[in-house]
């Protein structure tokens, strides 16, 4: 386990793959209903609107499908994320440690 004060360029590489994976998952799992709903808003025609603000659209959505809308295509979407994240983060901390940025850092704040 890595605690405070510990040289953090010592811990396994793939760690920085798992929390940038789950990091990942997280920021979609609370945003996805409203992403859901900016797309639908986005897709209509300017021409004929169905939908008059975020709020609107949410309700009409949820009175015509349910709950379950929201949520369509969120097991592909977490998927991707945690893979695009994971490596987004592991190229991060990889680029930190061959550069030697990461040992850098470490000994500027080693005494806070």
């Amino acid at each position: 386990a890595v605690s405070i004060g510990d040289d953090i360029s010592k811990t396994p590489i793939l760690g920085a793959f798992i929390s940038g994976g789950i990091s990942g998952v997280a920021s979609w799992l609370f945003t996805y209903p409203i992403d859901y709903v900016k797309t639908v808003i986005q897709s209509q025609q300017m021409s004929s609107r169905i939908y008059k603000s975020a709020i609107d659209c949410a309700i009409k959505k949820y009175k015509e499908d349910g709950i379950k809308i929201f949520f369509t295509g969120l097991t592909v979407t977490l998927l991707r994320s945690f893979i695009v994240n994971g490596i987004g983060l592991l190229s991060f901390e990889m680029m930190m440690r061959m550069t030697g940025r990461r040992k850098e850092q470490e000994e500027q704040y080693k005494d806070y």
